[in-house]
């Protein structure tokens, strides 16, 4: 059955903005349709039971809304469009009432159209009073300011036109108005830019953005150094071109400390992301590794502490784990143990229980608590793909740390079997796994006292890039050296 528009739009809802929807399908200004009230309450019912209204049946809906008459289908149809359209208006309302600027453009301009010139000067007043309100300096806020300005301008009563245009007033305001649509124009191309520079990395692309060297210079003038949407974008694009000039990402870093509140949460946290992916990226190619996973993780606590790591309220579940990862690979066992218990509750609900299991079979294993990790472990659903593959990497350390061969032989011919028939992972992802199983395999048959053997394999695993916990395989490695 074909998804009704209606219905999608109304599983966007939560509890409250349903309850608000209500409200705004009952009021006559919106809707006359008693048949529109009936059919939203119904389906609210519905919702609220849990149950699916995509599995309600035409007919049912139709005996309902319009009970004793004959089943059309055209109308339902049109009843269907007719809630949708409704829910559409509701939306865009509320976008529009959640921003002030907006709101005191659209009013501004209704002002204007009906000539009353005479709320001028108030206008003008308030529309000042509103910008000191709003904390949000992002290329958005320039760009109705624009419009805001060039409304209010245009809109100077005639008797007033003479005076203002024989006075600097009229330069001031105008250059106002000028740089307002620069700044917006300038940093929407900076950060479009940055994101082709994105592009062309991760899908090896030759995407190009005309005039950009012009829009580079403009960025780099006295006019607009000091503009905080275009300094910070203009940082991340020299953190693109140029990845080994690092002061790049210690201004950036700065930047981001003193201006990050200027930007509303969803651009704060692609901007914080930035950071994060440069941190990353110099991790994973060996460069000074320690230093910038301590780096990483004194972001990712900022980001904690300022709630810029969010996503609609929630902490996401790779930010959680990776999180917890690099406190333990940098010995902060003990802020980890917090981390892991606080912010699970920051995870949405049905994702607490899992990865809250998963952080702390982690702990144990850097602890040498195998039995602990062996406990939380089961405690780990397995429906999840990824909580599988790694919930096994884990269990074959802590069988083999705690000589539990038969366990162990067991479980990696099971491992390798679900690794070799698993679709949904990719053939990069696989190898990883097999060359743990396979690596841990011949740690279990190897004889500790042949000295060549244990050489051998110590090079083959040095060698292999693409393998699951490697440090600890080659841990292992240096133990039975020892121990020859």
């Amino acid at each position: 059955m074909k998804e009704k528009k209606a219905f999608a739009a109304l599983k966007l809802l939560d509890v409250y903005e349903l309850s608000s929807l209500r409200k705004f399908i009952i009021s006559p200004y919106f809707n006359q349709k008693e048949s529109i009230v009936t059919y939203f309450d119904y389906l609210n019912e519905v919702m609220k039971t849990n149950q699916s209204i995509d599995e309600l049946d035409d007919h049912q809906i139709w005996k309902i809304v319009f009970e004793g008459q004959d089943y059309e289908n055209v109308k339902l149809r049109k009843l269907n469009a007719d809630l949708f359209n409704l829910v559409e208006q509701f939306l865009t309302q509320k976008q529009f009432e959640n921003s002030k600027q907006l709101f005191q453009l659209a009013k501004v301009n209704a002002y204007k159209l009906k000539g009353a010139t005479k709320f001028h000067q108030s206008l003008e007043d308030e529309s000042l009073n509103i910008v000191k309100t709003i904390a949000n300096r992002n290329a958005e806020f320039h760009l109705i300011q624009y419009q805001l300005k060039k409304t209010l301008f245009d809109f100077i009563p005639d008797d007033e036109k003479t005076r203002v245009m024989q006075t600097e007033d009229v330069n001031s305001r105008i250059e106002n108005i000028s740089d307002n649509l620069d700044i917006f124009f300038i940093s929407e191309k900076l950060k479009y830019y940055s994101i082709i520079l994105s592009w062309n990395q991760v899908y090896k692309s030759e995407l190009k953005m005309k005039g950009i060297d012009l829009i580079l210079k403009l960025a780099d003038s006295t006019n607009f150094l000091k503009i905080p949407v275009i300094t910070i974008y203009r940082k991340i694009i020299l953190l693109r071109i140029k990845p080994t000039e690092t002061t790049n990402y210690f201004d950036l870093k700065n930047l981001i400390k003193e201006e990050l509140h200027l930007f509303p949460p969803e651009e704060a946290k692609i901007i914080i992301d930035e950071i994060i992916n440069y941190c990353i990226k110099n991790i994973n190619q060996n460069i000074d590794e320690f230093k910038w996973q301590n780096e990483l993780l004194e972001i990712y606590k900022e980001s904690l502490d300022r709630e810029t790591i969010y996503t609609k309220g929630n902490l996401d579940r790779n930010d959680y784990h990776n999180i917890g990862i690099l406190a333990l690979r940098v010995g902060q066992f003990k802020w980890m143990e917090d981390f892991t218990n606080n912010y699970s509750l920051k995870l949405k609900e049905d994702e607490r229980v899992n990865a809250l299991n998963l952080a702390l079979a982690r702990l144990e294993k850097y602890r040498n608590n195998y039995e602990k990790v062996i406990h939380f472990v089961n405690k780990v659903s397995f429906d999840d793909i990824w909580y599988s593959v790694t919930c096994r990497a884990l269990l074959t350390t802590a069988y083999y740390e705690l000589n539990e061969i038969e366990l162990l032989e067991s479980l990696l011919s099971s491992y390798r079997i679900f690794i070799t028939r698993e679709k949904s992972l990719g053939k990069e992802r696989k190898v990883y796994h097999l060359n743990l199983i396979s690596f841990t395999k011949n740690l279990v048959n190897l004889n500790p006292y042949d000295k060549n053997k244990i050489k051998k394999l110590k090079q083959k695993i040095q060698e292999t890039t693409k393998v699951i916990d490697k440090p600890w395989l080659l841990e292992k490695i240096a133990e039975l050296e020892t121990k020859r």
